[in-house]
């Protein structure tokens, strides 16, 4: 409100620097298990550790997280702001399990068996060409000759490019190399 009452500036009244430090003194108060609990909930992701779902029911105690089936945070300024850190920060791995994770967030089941066949290929060969062959062999596998088109591999990687852009990582982390394949670069 102090800001309003300086500026008269409606428009920028929850993204000023006052208002960013406060919010994220707010989220640095947070436990680390509430941090992960609220940025799953930015992915809308549900399913918690028995360790995050005592952060969530105290979330919800306090107000910060409704108390619906699918929690959504109660206070927007605070969404926006755990979007904008978590964009910048997000780091896109492979765990040991063999599953993808963005930072600490399960994101395995946000693809298709295909998708992630691509992507955690891409992830583990950094720097390195995937042939749009190789990438139609491990999209369509014994079908490829059948089903592989350049439209539909392009549409593939298209599709692809547009779930990990909703998931907070940029999307031009996968690399089109004009008639030869892609590569994510390091």
């Amino acid at each position: 409100m102090r800001y309003y009452l300086k500026t008269h500036n409606i428009i920028n009244l929850f993204n000023h620097e006052e208002m960013v430090f406060r919010v994220q003194t707010t989220f640095d108060e947070f436990s680390q298990d509430e941090k992960i609990v609220l940025q799953k909930i930015v992915y809308n992701n549900y399913q918690f550790t028995p360790k995050e779902a005592e952060a969530l029911n105290f979330l919800q105690v306090n107000g910060v997280v409704n108390k619906e089936n699918n929690p959504q945070i109660t206070v927007p300024v605070l969404s926006d702001y755990i979007q904008q850190i978590v964009s910048v920060a997000n780091k896109l791995l492979i765990n040991d399990d063999g599953k993808l994770y963005i930072n600490t967030v399960n994101i395995d089941h946000f693809f298709s068996r295909r998708e992630k066949q691509l992507l955690k290929f891409l992830l583990l060969n950094i720097n390195q060409l995937l042939t749009r062959n190789k990438a139609a062999n491990l999209l369509w596998s014994n079908n490829a000759e059948e089903k592989y088109t350049d439209w539909a591999l392009d549409q593939a990687i298209k599709r692809l490019r547009i779930k990990l852009e909703k998931l907070g990582i940029k999307n031009n982390l996968i690399k089109t190399i004009k008639n030869q394949g892609f590569m994510i670069i390091n």
